[in-house]
């Protein structure tokens, strides 16, 4: 019978990224998305009141128009800032990979881009086995 291999030493680890700034930014934009989507579910409600209110005439157009500028308004707010945050998230997820590959001895099983792929196909890691 033969002697098992010796297990090979870690290499020194490659260059690592400084992943605290995006990781910070990242929790800060997220909780910024909640904090509009919450004002945004408060608009979307006051909207329907003032509507409500248009249609016992205890409104005017003018105050239609103000809640649909005030919820038109957030709404671009949280989309811009979701956009923002997913980006900073993934550059965040990006570079934590980088720093994986850089301190580990061994090869990873996904390739490199399906770090920010699989957020795109979810369903695919369903199928992949774990």
């Amino acid at each position: 019978m033969s002697e098992p291999s010796p297990v090979p030493l870690p290499a020194a680890p490659g260059p690592l990224r400084p992943v605290a700034g995006f990781g910070a930014a990242a929790s800060v934009l997220i909780a910024l998305v909640a904090a509009v989507n919450l004002a945004l579910s408060w608009s979307v409600w006051h909207t329907l009141g003032v509507v409500r209110n248009y249609a016992t005439r205890k409104a005017v157009a003018a105050d239609l128009a103000a809640a649909d500028r005030l919820t038109s308004t957030l709404t671009i707010l949280a989309a811009g800032l979701l956009v923002l945050a997913g980006v900073v998230f993934l550059l965040w997820l990006w570079h934590a990979r980088l720093n994986a590959e850089a301190l580990s001895p061994v090869r990873h099983r996904r390739a490199r881009g399906w770090v920010i792929g699989a957020w795109f196909c979810p369903g695919v890691n369903l199928r992949f086995p774990h």
